[in-house]
């Protein structure tokens, strides 16, 4: 996590990039994750309504993208909560959401959960454990494919969006 954060920061970010259906590879991360979503008793709803889901992207670090929202989702869900990824096209892109009814994350949070070594605040880090990397990978990934990461919550205890928005392939 250091060395790809290094390489983001100083931005020596190698991407191979390919054309891929995107809606292929949430279903992979999402199998990839069935085994903790089962163990937390977690209802995931999925919904990829997108009629056109080709991205040109770097799949492994796509994946890598796709594992940190949905980890993160089931992460900080408690034990029968609720999921839900979807998917639309939307002013030519593909834009992809994941809203969870966790722990929320308080509104100034919000301003720096992106950044390195920065976690939602408070006993999080105690509870839930992690250094603060994923979000800031993640994000510097998501721009290293030209695309934008976002994240809403109407605070703690609220739950959380997190959306991911990339061009599509022509």
């Amino acid at each position: 996590d250091l060395l790809d954060l290094s390489s983001i920061t100083a931005g020596k970010l190698n991407l191979k990039t390919e054309i891929i259906d995107f809606h292929l590879l949430v279903r992979q991360v999402v199998e990839m994750m069935k085994q903790d979503v089962v163990a937390k008793d977690l209802r995931l709803d999925i919904e990829l309504r997108a009629t056109y889901s080709r991205v040109m992207v770097d799949p492994v670090r796509m994946h890598q993208v796709l594992w940190n929202i949905l980890r993160n989702a089931v992460k900080f869900t408690p034990h029968k909560g609720e999921i839900r990824i979807c998917s639309e096209f939307r002013d030519g892109d593909l834009v992809l959401t994941c809203t969870d009814s966790g722990i929320g994350i308080d509104a100034e949070a919000l301003l720096r959960i992106f950044n390195a070594f920065e976690q939602a605040g408070g006993d999080i880090p105690q509870r839930c454990g992690g250094l603060g990397l994923g979000l800031a990978i993640a994000m510097g990934l998501v721009k290293g494919h030209g695309g934008q990461r976002v994240a809403t919550s109407e605070g703690r205890d609220r739950g959380a969006t997190f959306t991911l928005r990339l061009p599509v392939a022509p």
